[in-house]
Formats: structure tokens, C-alpha cells, sequence
């Protein structure tokens, strides 16, 4: 009767697990988890009789399939929190999302505590897998969460500010993403910060102006007071958040203010009708991109004579060791070293200023001062009082003096101009187009090119038209000789000049007076480079005279298309000198054209091939500067994974970065 009720028993449980197992096979883990349990309760029942009768063998047979079927509740129970973590990763709401993820880890961790009892080794390492894809996917949603909510409340401070103080909480919680976090905080509290001042703009500073041209200057000016001490929180708020790229903006903010305030005590205090006497400074008046001060009249305006290879006394004493280093028509330009901290400057510095050169003057400085990038020259400080001036990155040559110095060989030129588009692509994303690229306006600074000379720049979408002027007629444009409508191509095509030249040693564009050269643009078409250097290629002739062709719309439409053309011809030279370097174990080449490979890639927005040699330079470093590859290649990987452009501040840290193994090679 035992046995009888023991077989009935096992019939039992067999039954039970293998229909378990058939709906796991069948991926039904919420029925087969079911049914595992029906079956262990069968086989307890077993072990129970088993014990009682001291039968060891049917003991142990029901202590192996008790254990054997736990591992296939486990296993089905990781399968279900699988499918709810995919599941959770696609809800329109990326804040459910990554709660439901919080959750969804917190039950892969108890999962991990019942497999490590069961010493289920192989389902620990799934677990570990993908607890720490899940923590990644769960950092990645936060991120994106917060993006989202700054998309949607970009107008909104009170809901921006309150954004931030929860970015900062996500801060403490998440492993992963951190700097992608960190460059969302830069975002949110610089728009924070924008905001503010337009409210400041348009409220506060409105309120004082409508109060004065009612004629009610006491309110005016106490208005205005409130206006600087609003001013000097937001000041304060900035230098909390570190955000810097309103200082400009706020000085001359405060510089308006304080100047608006004197004027309003000079009403209050005078005798006179103060309408006919006194103007308020207006923000339209100044676009508060200059420093301003009480205007002048045009003679005091005009700077004094001074020799011509001498620094005007009014700056002589900021600077030490000065030398003249160019004069052209417009500007004389020195070396100087500024004794306030001794760093090497250039200093550009109007011969004279009548109403045109000095609109041009200006319209430079606006330019220039809004730029920031490692391709173009830095303007350190600029003003127009005591006289006009720019006080810039001290170069080494322009391109002329350069190449009268290097012979640079084609995958050399072709870098060269590859570096000299990164910084037009960044102006050009800035609506801001050069207009008068030549050699004498790349400056170069440890082999780096730098486009210099904002003057005739202009920003796109403020105007459609174009004036003659300016120019240089060797590499203008078909449509700046027509006086057409110029664009980015414009640019595309001067720097096809210049490429042309490089190359061949000769001008695309020849003639013995301006006429004949504008004819020769318009009508010629140049000689293709490969038939005066015949090391040209096929690839790199067609690079050339795709930027040369007379209509815009045949030329490269963007100054990415070309650097992609670029990078594809530079590539094939790189990888061949890195794989000789590998064979010769030359590893500081290697290193060097890694570099070289990465950067390439990065700034043509392919990451996937930049993540790749990122992992190839990893083996060439060492300590803190390998840990920041690892952090870089991470950053790299979640913009490939999430389709997520690679930005400027990704590319600078890899220049610093490669810098620094570089240097390591060099001690």
C-alpha cells in the first residue's frame, strides 16, 4: 500500500514538472512556475515518507528534482522580470519607466540572494549581466527624462529650477552618464540664467524706461536700483552653476544700468529741462554684445597719432616686450606679453575708424567675442575706450609663412583643411558665415590651424544681401562677384581655393587686373590639381573641385559633407601608417595615429568607428589618463547606442585626453 501511494506520488509529480516544462519551453513562465510548485509539493511529500522509512536512494531522488526544479522557478521568474524590464523600457513616460526599472532591480537582486542559495552559477551570471545593463538603461531614462522635461519647460524658471534641484538628487542615485547628466545641468541652468536676464530685459529695465518717458525719474531710478541688485543675484546665480557665457552680457548689463542711473541723478539734480539734455542708454541701442560708455563725438572718438611701430600709449602700460608683427590697411597688429600675468597676446588695433571701418570694427568684435572653439583665434578681451582695440591668442605664422617654412606632404594639407572646416562647421551651426577666407587669415599655433579676421563676417539670417567690398578677389566667389545671395557654400568655396593652392603651389584663378580675375572665376573652369601634382589621387582631385564648382548647389552643401569626403580619403593613409607602426611595434605612432583616427571620426559624428580606436588607444595608456579613455568610451557607446549626435564638449575632452598620452610618450 506504501509503495502503491508512493508511485502515485512521483506518477504525480513527474506529471506536474513535465507539463511545467512545456509551457517554459513554450515561454508561458507564469503557468510552468505554477506547475513546478504543484510538482515540488508532490516530491516533498516523497522525501517526507523517504525519511520516515530511511530510504536514502528515494530521499536523494526527490532531493535532486526538488533542487533542479527551484532552478526552473528561478530561471522562469528571471525570464518574467526580462520581459517586464524590456517592457518598462519602452513606456512613453521615461520617469514610469525608470521607477518601474528601480523595481524591476530591486527583484533581480532578490532573485540574485535565492540562486546564490540554490548555487545556481550560471542564472548568477545572467543576473549580474543584467542587473548592470538595467542600472545603465535606468541611469539612461533619468537623463532622458529630465531632457524631456527641459524640452517641454524651456520657458518656464520656476519649473527649470526645480528641474535642476532634481537633476542633483538623480545626481547621487545614478553610476552611469554622469558627464552626459553633467553637460544637461550646463544646459538647464544656462537657459535658467538666460531667462532671468531676458525677464530682467524686459520687465524690470522696460518698467524703469516707460517711468522715465513719463517724466517720473525719482520711480525711474529707484527702479533701475532694483534692476542691479536682480542683476547681482543673477551674477551670484551664475557663479554658483560656474556658467560663464553671459559675462560679457551682465557687465555690460551693469555697465548700462550704472550708466542709466548717473544720467537720472544728473536729471534730478540739474536745473534744466532734462528731455531736451539727457537720453537714457537703450538695450536695443546696444544689443549688449559691446562695452559701452557715454558716447563721444567723432573727434574724440579718433585715436590719437602715435608712431607706427609703437603701441599707443593709452595701452602701453598693460603690456611689455611689444613688437609690430603686421599692418594691413585697416589695423596694425602686435606681439605682446600682458604684464598682468604674463601671457603672450596679440593686439589688433584700428589705424583710424570713419563711419565704414568703424561699423566694420564692430561688427568684428560682436562677431568674434561670441566665439569659442580650438580652430579659430581667441579674442581674450577687446574695448573701445581708451582706444579701439582686440587682444587676442598670439599665433606662430599665418598659412602663408607657415607653408614658406613646412613642406607638408597631401594627407598633411588634407588634415590641415579638415581642422580649418571643424571650426567653420562650428560657426557655420551659429548662422555665422567668414566670407573672406584666404592664407592670411588662417593663423597657425603649434601646427593648429585658426581662422582669424571676423570683420567682414556676418550673421546669415539677419541679411540677404551683399555688398562688393571687402573681399579679396583671388578667392571670392561666383555669387559674391555677382553680388548674389551668400551662404555657407561661399565659405565652402574659399577654403576650395586655398585647398587648391596648398596642393598645387599655383591659384585655381588667374588674371592680370580684377576684371580679368572676376571673368576667369565666372567663366574658367580651373585645372584639375592631379595634372600639376601628380601626386593627387583621383579622390582627393574630386574633393577639390567639388568645393570649386561655380553653382552653390553643385558645391559641397554643408562643411560636413565635405570633412566626411576628407575623412574617408585620410583614413585609408592613417590606418595604413597605424598598421605599419603595429607590425614595426612602434607604439608611440601607433598611439599617435590612433589619435589621429579617433578625433577624425569623432567630428564626423561617426562614433561607432570612434569607439573603436578609442578601445585600440585604451592599451597605450596608463592610470588616471586610461580611467578617462574608459569614461570617454562610455560616452562614445551611449550615443551610439541612443542614436545621440556626438557634441563639441565630447570632442574637446578627446583632444585633451590623446594630448595627455601623447605627452606620456614624449617624457
Amino acid at each position: 500500500m506504501l509503495r502503491q501511494n508512493v508511485d502515485y506520488l512521483l506518477n504525480n509529480a513527474k506529471k506536474y514538472s513535465e507539463e511545467g516544462k512545456e509551457k517554459y519551453n513554450k515561454k508561458f513562465y507564469s503557468e510552468a512556475i505554477e506547475l513546478f510548485n504543484k510538482s515540488i509539493e508532490e516530491y516533498e511529500k516523497v522525501k517526507s515518507i523517504s525519511l520516515n522509512k530511511n530510504n536514502k536512494e528515494l530521499f536523494n531522488k526527490a532531493v535532486n528534482n526538488i533542487t533542479t526544479l527551484k532552478k526552473l522557478i528561478l530561471n522562469s521568474e528571471f525570464y518574467i522580470i526580462q520581459n517586464n524590464i524590456k517592457t518598462n523600457l519602452n513606456l512613453k513616460n521615461p520617469k514610469d519607466g525608470y521607477k518601474n526599472l528601480e523595481n524591476n532591480l530591486q527583484e533581480l537582486k532578490e532573485l540574485h540572494k535565492k540562486a546564490e542559495e540554490l548555487k545556481h552559477s550560471e542564472l548568477i551570471k545572467h543576473i549580474n549581466t543584467l542587473i548592470d545593463k538595467t542600472e545603465r538603461n535606468t541611469d539612461s531614462l533619468k537623463i532622458k527624462y529630465l531632457k524631456e522635461e527641459y524640452e517641454k519647460n524651456n520657458n518656464n524658471i520656476t519649473r527649470l529650477e526645480n528641474l535642476l534641484n532634481e537633476s542633483y538628487k538623480i545626481e547621487k542615485e545614478i553610476k552611469h552618464y554622469k558627464d552626459n547628466l553633467r553637460e544637461l545641468q550646463r544646459l538647464i541652468a544656462d537657459r535658467i540664467i538666460e531667462l532671468k536676464i531676458n525677464n530682467l530685459e524686459k520687465n524690470t529695465i522696460a518698467k524703469a524706461n516707460l517711468l522715465y518717458k513719463k517724466k517720473e525719474y525719482f520711480k525711474s531710478r529707484e527702479v533701475y536700483k532694483n534692476a542691479l541688485k536682480e542683476l547681482n543675484d543673477i551674477e551670484d546665480y551664475a557663479v554658483k552653476l560656474k556658467i560663464v557665457r553671459f559675462r560679457n552680457k551682465l557687465n555690460n548689463l551693469k555697465n548700462l544700468i550704472n550708466e542709466n542711473i548717473r544720467r537720472l541723478n544728473d536729471i534730478l539734480l540739474s536745473e534744466e529741462k532734462p528731455e531736451k539734455t539727457v537720453e537714457l542708454i537703450d538695450i536695443e541701442e546696444i544689443n549688449l554684445e559691446n562695452i559701452q560708455y557715454t558716447p563721444k563725438t567723432p573727434e574724440q572718438f579718433t585715436p590719437k597719432p602715435y608712431p607706427a611701430s609703437s603701441l599707443p600709449y593709452e595701452l602701453a602700460q598693460n603690456y611689455k616686450d611689444v613688437e609690430l608683427i603686421g599692418q594691413g590697411g585697416f589695423a596694425r597688429v602686435f606681439k605682446a606679453v600682458r604684464i598682468k600675468d604674463n601671457l603672450p597676446v596679440a593686439i589688433k588695433i584700428p589705424i583710424s575708424l570713419d563711419p565704414q571701418t568703424g561699423k566694420s570694427f564692430i561688427n568684428e568684435l560682436k562677431i568674434w567675442s561670441s566665439l569659442d572653439h580650438p580652430n579659430i583665434v581667441k579674442v581674450y578681451d577687446y574695448n573701445v575706450f581708451p582706444i579701439p582695440y582686440i587682444e587676442m591668442e598670439l599665433c606662430d605664422a599665418d598659412l602663408n609663412e607657415y607653408m614658406k617654412t613646412k613642406k607638408l606632404s597631401l594627407r598633411e594639407i588634407s588634415f590641415l583643411i579638415f581642422n580649418i572646416a571643424e571650426g567653420l562647421k562650428y560657426v557655420h551651426s551659429k548662422g555665422i558665415i567668414h566670407r573672406d577666407l584666404k592664407p592670411h587669415n588662417i593663423l597657425l599655433k603649434d601646427g593648429i590651424p585658426k581662422i582669424s579676421d571676423w570683420g567682414l563676417s556676418k550673421v546669415i539670417s539677419q541679411s540677404t544681401s551683399t555688398t562688393r567690398g571687402g573681399f579679396t578677389p583671388y578667392y571670392a566667389a561666383p555669387e559674391q562677384i555677382r553680388k548674389e545671395i551668400e551662404d555657407e557654400r561661399t565659405d565652402i568655396w574659399q577654403l576650395g581655393v586655398i585647398f587648391y593652392q596648398l596642393t598645387t603651389n599655383q591659384l585655381p584663378f588667374k588674371g592680370d587686373n580684377l576684371r580679368e580675375i572676376d571673368m576667369n572665376i565666372l567663366t574658367k573652369k580651373p585645372t584639375p590639381p592631379k595634372e600639376i601634382n601628380p601626386e593627387i589621387d583621383d579622390t582627393l582631385n574630386k574633393i577639390i573641385l567639388k568645393c570649386l564648382n561655380k553653382k552653390p548647389e553643385d558645391r559641397y552643401q554643408s562643411v560636413l559633407e565635405l570633412q566626411k569626403d576628407l575623412a574617408k580619403y585620410l583614413q585609408i593613409t592613417f590606418k595604413e601608417e597605424l598598421s605599419k607602426s603595429i607590425t614595426t611595434k612602434d607604439f608611440s605612432r601607433s598611439a599617435y595615429y590612433c589619435g589621429d583616427l579617433i578625433l577624425l571620426n569623432l567630428k564626423i559624428n561617426n562614433g561607432v568607428e570612434a569607439y573603436k580606436y578609442i578601445g585600440d588607444l585604451i592599451h597605450y595608456a596608463k592610470g588616471e589618463v586610461k580611467e578617462e579613455l574608459l569614461k570617454l568610451k562610455e560616452a562614445v557607446k551611449y550615443r551610439v547606442e541612443n542614436n545621440i549626435p556626438i557634441p563639441y564638449e565630447i570632442v574637446k575632452k578627446a583632444e585633451v585626453i590623446i594630448h595627455k598620452i601623447r605627452l606620456g610618450f614624449k617624457s
